[in-house]
């Protein structure tokens, strides 16, 4: 059984970091978040009935659920790690895919927003 020094952690920890300072990768991510929730408006004024304002509306908790759990994530670990920075690009580009497919996510590419 060996015992942590406080010269030694483990490399990712749950513990919440130490800056307060928002770095620009989660930036650039945000933004991949904001394109999202465009593109859900875009949803919502396709189909102006009830139904398509239900449908934008759980998108929308979809990519807020999504969000909180980023935004979570990037506030516990450290996003300027190598391997961190490098799961944050391959999140954010399948983010991407997500927020194109938002108009469409009730129609023919349901599946791949999901």
């Amino acid at each position: 059984m060996t015992t942590e020094t406080a010269t030694h952690r483990p490399r990712l920890s749950a513990v919440m970091r130490d800056t307060k300072q928002v770095t620009p990768l989660e930036l650039f991510f945000d933004l991949v978040f904001v394109l999202a929730i465009t593109q859900c408006t875009q949803l919502m004024s396709d189909d102006s009935t009830w139904s398509g304002l239900i449908q934008g509306l759980l998108v929308l908790g979809v990519l807020w659920w999504a969000w909180v759990g980023y935004a979570w994530l990037t506030s516990v670990v450290d996003p300027e790690e190598d391997a961190v920075r490098g799961v944050i690009f391959v999140a954010m580009a399948a983010l991407l895919l997500v927020a194109l497919c938002v108009p469409g996510s009730f129609d023919d590419l349901g599946l791949t927003f999901a």
